[in-house]
């Protein structure tokens, strides 16, 4: 792997004078260093967690400490079976109900056969561009949890 500031050179001289073969370089030597970080990380935490356990908190300086935190995680086990039972408990408040829904509570293309033509009267949809893989990342296939949180 070279080093971060000779990457960063490369990321930052791409030009469209370039040869197809020479950004998809760049572009490899940037993905490959972003996942070495990420294990790197990962492999950090692990071991800082080890070193607080016995030694403490790591003290960066008076104002700023590394400890270990705990990350709850919660998900619902059936919507449906939530959703009847909180239409119970508030009366058929739907106005309540709705209070206990998270942002998104939708899935919009399940929403989209139902709703038909009404569709887009109750979701907004906005295009962004941004750079795309067509093919899928083996990396994202595993079916391994990664935390990212320190």
């Amino acid at each position: 792997m070279s080093d971060l500031p000779e990457l960063r050179r490369s990321v930052m001289t791409v030009t469209t004078e370039m040869t197809h073969d020479e950004v998809l370089e760049v572009r490899e030597r940037m993905l490959f260093a972003k996942s070495a970080l990420r294990d790197l990380e990962k492999d950090l935490n692990e071991s800082l967690i080890k070193w607080m356990n016995a030694n403490g908190d790591l003290r960066i300086n008076d104002d700023k400490h590394l400890y270990i935190g705990h990350d709850k995680r919660v998900k619902c086990n059936d919507v449906a079976v939530t959703l009847e039972a909180l239409l119970v408990a508030t009366g058929g408040d739907f106005g309540a109900v709705t209070d206990c829904m998270s942002a998104g509570a939708f899935k919009h293309g399940a929403c989209r056969k139902p709703l038909g033509d009404a569709w887009g009267e109750h979701f907004n949809e906005t295009i962004v561009d941004r750079v795309k893989v067509k093919e899928a990342d083996a990396r994202f296939t595993k079916s391994k949890q990664k935390e990212t949180t320190l």
